[in-house]
């Protein structure tokens, strides 16, 4: 672990290295003055993950308190964590998602058009226009707010909420600028306060005009008391439904930051990488191709319902490879509050515990001899159901799973199927297979090459021209 003075912006690869010198088995890795121990078998991950009294996290989630406060993803103290996911719960249920199919429908068509326009024909890295279309869609569905970031649109909020990311994302290169009298001590800490007050800022006045609409609208009640109950609540964003939920101004504002930053930022990443594995996999790309076409036929305009998202069972499986290859967040950390047996070792209470997700993932006991090669199959029904529970997580597991996976599946699935039934996929520059790809930590799992994917329409059609 000592490498990690001399590269600390490689950590993945370093604890990759770790996982194989010790043959898988949990290891101990100093930052500074604090070590943590890192885990990465399924039978160990349970141990830490399935302890519902193992629910803090570790010092690393310190860092994106600027913006999320004290929401469910940060939040230290377990009464109120339970007590906001309680109140969040409703506002992601299925009715509630099934809401969000024309807004995801929408900006994906906002995306295609634009590469279509733009780049048909030519290489682009698409990370940058998938994260401007995740971004208008979180926000219409987090805040009932259009910031039109793929029109060049949402101003200081998009600019302010892009700074306060990179400066993220340096901070987890560079493991130093983690502790906070080193990172107070840079340029970037007053750039990052400034950027911050200003989204947060923002954020504050979506509540209170959402309040003030509330209020109005209670007033009128007895206009509305004949309207269906579900269609109504189909419509709303979550400020809207959790507005209803007696949660404070901070509360509000710490939640929908946080399914703003994570319905944004992990979900570009993996759409980014599942178009990139598309188009390294022609095989792939071919059936979900054919299945999009037995789906939808030549119609390419029309927003997909439940019924026919649901129905792209080979595309889900694609998603979910994807996920297993380049889960968005790589590994997470939780403090352990009692000590733990894992294996033959204990682990004392205090010490931070980082469940490695990516070598998980990549574990030739579960998913077999070549388990870096990218294989939709390894998601068919019988095979899942023979592995340990364990053994995938991309949303993370246990008390603290992620809420909103259901949300971000159908909107990589709405997006993934409006590209593909409009585009066929072909590697840019720097990735000709699976094996050119690196990968490096940032706040998310990334490409070190970028996202190079040529787009082509399909059959030489234009949009204009679909059925």
């Amino acid at each position: 672990a000592m490498m990690f003075a001399t590269r600390p912006d490689e950590p993945l690869q370093i604890c990759s290295e770790l996982t194989e010198r010790y043959n898988r088995n949990p290891f101990k890795i100093w930052i500074f003055f604090e070590f943590s121990v890192v885990v990465m078998k399924p039978d160990d991950v349970e141990m830490v993950l399935g302890d519902t009294k193992q629910f803090r996290k570790s010092i690393q989630y310190e860092n994106f308190r600027s913006l999320m406060g004290g929401g469910i993803f940060t939040s230290t103290h377990f009464g109120q964590w339970r007590h906001s996911r309680k109140l969040m719960t409703p506002a992601f249920h299925f009715t509630i998602l099934k809401g969000f199919l024309g807004v995801f429908f929408e900006e994906a068509s906002i995306l295609a058009d634009k590469i279509e326009r733009d780049y048909n024909g030519e290489s682009v890295n698409c990370l940058p226009l998938i994260g401007l279309c995740t971004l208008d869609t979180i926000c219409r569905t987090a805040m009932g707010v259009s910031v039109n970031a793929q029109n060049g649109g949402g101003g200081d909020f998009v600019r302010d909420l892009e700074t306060v990311l990179q400066i993220w994302q340096n901070r987890m290169a560079k493991v130093w600028l983690s502790i906070p009298f080193i990172f107070a001590l840079t340029s970037m800490k007053s750039v990052h306060d400034v950027a911050a007050k200003k989204v947060l800022g923002f954020t504050d006045k979506v509540i209170q005009k959402k309040r003030l609409r509330l209020k109005q609208e209670k007033n009128q009640t007895f206009v509305e008391s004949s309207d269906d109950v579900s269609d109504k609540h189909c419509k709303m964003a979550f400020l809207d439904l959790m507005l209803e939920s007696g949660m404070s101004d901070i509360q509000l504002r710490d939640e929908t930051m946080t399914i703003i930053i994570g319905g944004q930022e992990t979900t570009s990443t993996e759409l980014s990488f599942a178009l990139l594995m598309l188009a390294l996999h022609p095989n792939v790309q071919e059936k979900v191709h054919e299945e999009l076409d037995a789906v939808f036929g030549e119609d390419c305009r029309t927003a997909p319902s439940l019924f026919e998202l649901n129905s792209l069972e080979y595309l889900e499986r694609v998603i979910k490879e994807t996920m297993r290859l380049y889960p968005a967040l790589p590994a997470i950390g939780r403090r352990l509050q009692e000590n733990i047996h894992v294996g033959q070792y204990e682990i004392p209470a205090g010490v931070d515990v980082g469940i490695f997700i990516y070598e998980t993932h990549r574990d030739p006991a579960t998913w077999g001899p070549h388990p870096h090669l990218f294989d939709p199959d390894n998601f068919l029904s019988d095979k899942c159901r023979q592995r340990h529970p364990y053994s995938y997580f991309p949303f993370s597991a246990g008390l603290r799973n992620c809420i909103g996976q259901k949300y971000a599946l159908l909107q990589m699935k709405s997006v993934l199927s409006t590209l593909l039934r409009r585009f066929t996929l072909s590697p840019g520059p720097g990735h000709r297979c699976i094996e050119d790809i690196e990968v490096v930590m940032n706040t998310t799992l990334k490409s070190k090459k970028g996202f190079n994917v040529v787009f082509e329409l399909r059959n030489n059609n234009s949009v204009q021209s679909c059925a």
